[in-house]
């Protein structure tokens, strides 16, 4: 770096802590809220299309697996009016890499039930 000035600072392990909570939290929301729409999507499966297109029944695990695709497929993010466009490129990359990785992590757990 020609002429750049690196300045270290400590790492805050209060910051760490704060952030492994939210990890966390995220995951283990991810994951009921995952479960949440496996189970009604297999309920109105189950209703509505079995007896109208006479299709099988949904597994769990199947309607789990089809809940995290359709909102893969269909989530969209919304950028704050008021960031600059490097920050909104940066909000948008980050989070639909971490979207698609909670997603494809999730997804592969689900397999483990198929």
């Amino acid at each position: 770096m020609s002429g750049a000035v690196m300045h270290s600072q400590p790492v805050n392990k209060e910051h760490i802590m704060e952030y492994l909570v939210i990890l966390i939290l995220t995951l283990g929301v991810t994951a009921v809220l995952s479960i949440w729409e496996g189970f009604v999507l297999m309920k109105l499966w189950g209703w509505f299309i079995v007896p109208t297109f006479g299709l099988p029944a949904l597994t769990i695990a199947v309607a789990i697996g089809l809940a995290l695709t359709v909102s893969f497929l269909t989530h969209q993010m919304r950028a704050k009016t008021d960031e600059s466009p490097t920050d909104v490129a940066a909000s948008l990359f980050g989070y639909g890499f971490a979207n698609a990785s909670i997603v494809l992590l999730f997804g592969w757990a689900v397999t483990l039930f198929l």
